[in-house]
């Protein structure tokens, strides 16, 4: 009930089937009787409204006024209906005046019935406001439906939300690297993961595989939280992923992303971006900063460098930026550690930042330890959760590592096809192991693509270890060679018991200098350095591991119509 002017009170009655109109004609006797009318006034006014009640379709509201005058009330009763029942109504109405106003269309019209009382004394008020606002039964059942009506649509317009935001949940995990992603080859050991605070998050990575062992990591963080940071956090990740299939500088490709989302941003989001483009074949990153949380370098010896350098604001915040890049070495033994600000920024229960010290302790206490970047993160992560604690997540967690490590540290891809064979250390093992690589390149498409260098490379490697290798006392000379066929490599681990030796240390020979004049020795390992795409040596747990990798056509790759 509203009151408008000092004399007029509203109120509402609903129309009900059944006996609900005994219910409702008891309020209007209540109501006329709480004005002061006459006692015949109150049983004319009941019987007129319940003839009047009784004509109208369920559902329908009846709008109640009390107009209070010097001496006069006037008692309204106003409906909107159909045109001709309006019509009926009207000419059927006993005690009331009827008004009947046709609105914009002559389908519907307000039908307003009139009733005027003449009074001696002033009406109580706030007895008829309570009147008014009183409820019946089938009006307080109608409110309560309805109101479980809306719960039950505002539920379901929640479910409909929640599935999906699960749906764009799972297209966005889709969209991030899978398992078999993560290690883009066997001389890089990369892991990551995202953990969104909400059902889908603004944060995002990646590991692209380029040619040579190339390897592009990516790390961003798009302002905003929900379903507008997941969709240009999308954006963002297909226009990285599509430059980079011609592109492996990492300034020139934020510069491109950079241009292409100021075009289209109508919402105004930036994201903050880390690109590092790791050279397979040498030893050397380069990055680019676009706004983003700086980067750690753990480095084989221990020391810890922070890669602050900053080249240009987050992207798709203005255009014509020029981004430039720093390059770093990154060699052996070398863990890149990146992330986002939901790491350095996550609080615990007393609002302590966890920081960027935090971080540098445990890569102080980890980074030496030489196991696979899954158990890195996963061993970070738990820290992590430790300080922060009960406190709920306020942003995305991104975490990236990738270690720079022979592939002999951690499992054989079982993706790949693999060969496996123990040498017997004389001229027969090698001619039987020179057999058994024929065959294997055989079952894997490459027999003439590689096999007659890997004949040379093994002939040149396996001969000076059973020429030279001298096992330790009280052992033999135990020689394994391994292979593995994946994605256009070729990966070949030779791992002997001898004593140590880096076939790599020798210097190459002068091929300036006459064969007559130059010096013996060298120019074996010289022509295994020029057949191979990569070649690296080790001494681990009292072995020599040499890692060498060949490139090759993709395994069974047929050319499409």
């Amino acid at each position: 009930m509203t009151v408008g002017l000092a004399s007029n009170l509203h109120g509402s009655i609903e129309v009900f089937g059944g006996n609900a109109y005994a219910r409702a004609r008891r309020k209007i006797a209540a109501l006329v009787t709480a004005v002061n009318a006459p006692e015949m006034m109150v049983v004319q006014t009941c019987a007129g409204f319940s003839q009047f009640y009784r004509g109208l379709p369920e559902g329908t509201t009846i709008s109640v006024e009390v107009s209070l005058g010097h001496h006069v009330v006037c008692l309204w009763l106003r409906v909107r209906l159909e045109s001709e029942l309006a019509d009926m109504l009207a000419a059927a109405t006993i005690y009331f005046s009827p008004h009947v106003e046709f609105g914009s269309t002559a389908e519907l019209a307000h039908l307003s019935l009139e009733k005027k009382f003449s009074i001696s004394s002033p009406p109580d008020l706030d007895r008829i406001n309570r009147i008014l606002d009183a409820r019946t039964g089938e009006e307080l059942r109608s409110d309560i439906s309805k109101a479980q009506q809306r719960i039950d649509q505002s539920q379901s317009l929640i479910d409909s939300y929640q599935k999906e935001l699960s749906i764009a949940a799972i297209i966005q995990r889709e969209l991030l690297p899978s398992l078999t992603d993560l290690t883009p080859n066997d001389c890089l050991d990369a892991f990551g993961f995202v953990v969104p605070s909400k059902e889908v998050a603004g944060d995002f990575y990646d590991i692209i595989d380029l040619s040579n062992l190339d390897t592009l990591l990516v790390v961003g963080d798009v302002s905003g939280k929900g379903l507008p940071s997941a969709l240009m956090m999308s954006t963002c990740l297909t226009l990285i992923r599509a430059y980079s299939e011609f592109i492996n500088v990492p300034s020139i490709i934020a510069s491109k992303v950079n241009d292409r989302l100021v075009a289209q941003n109508e919402t105004c989001m930036f994201t903050t971006l880390l690109i590092v483009y790791l050279d397979g074949g040498g030893d050397e990153l380069v990055y680019c900063n676009a706004g983003h949380n700086p980067a750690f370098l753990v480095r084989e010896s221990g020391d810890i460098e922070l890669l602050d350098e900053v080249h240009g604001p987050a992207v798709g915040f203005m255009e014509g930026v020029a981004y430039i890049e720093s390059r770093l070495p990154f060699r052996r033994g070398d863990r890149l550690f990146l992330y986002t600000d939901g790491v350095s920024e996550a609080f615990n229960e007393r609002g302590e930042l966890f920081g960027y010290q935090r971080i540098r302790d445990f890569l102080s206490a980890r980074g030496l330890a030489k196991e696979p970047s899954r158990q890195f993160l996963d061993g970070f992560f738990q820290q992590l959760n430790g300080f922060i604690g009960a406190e709920p997540a306020h942003d995305d967690i991104t975490l990236l590592t990738a270690y720079k490590a022979p592939s002999h540290l951690f499992p054989i891809r079982t993706q790949g096809q693999s060969f496996h064979h123990k040498l017997a250390n004389n001229a027969a093992g090698l001619e039987a192991a020179k057999l058994a690589v024929r065959q294997f390149c055989k079952e894997t498409g490459t027999l003439d693509l590689v096999e007659p260098k890997l004949q040379i490379i093994l002939d040149e490697m396996i001969t000076n270890v059973i020429n030279h290798g001298v096992a330790p006392v009280g052992e033999t000379v135990e020689i394994d060679l391994v292979l593995v066929a994946k994605n256009g490599r070729l990966n070949v681990q030779l791992i002997d018991n001898t004593q140590a030796f880096d076939p790599f240390s020798v210097a190459e020979p002068d091929l300036e200098v006459d064969l007559d004049d130059r010096a013996i020795g060298g120019l074996g390992i010289y022509l295994v350095r020029q057949l191979t795409d990569l070649f690296h040596y080790e001494r681990v747990s009292g072995r020599n591991v040499v890692v060498l990798e060949v490139m090759m056509a993709p395994v069974h790759d047929t050319p499409s119509d």
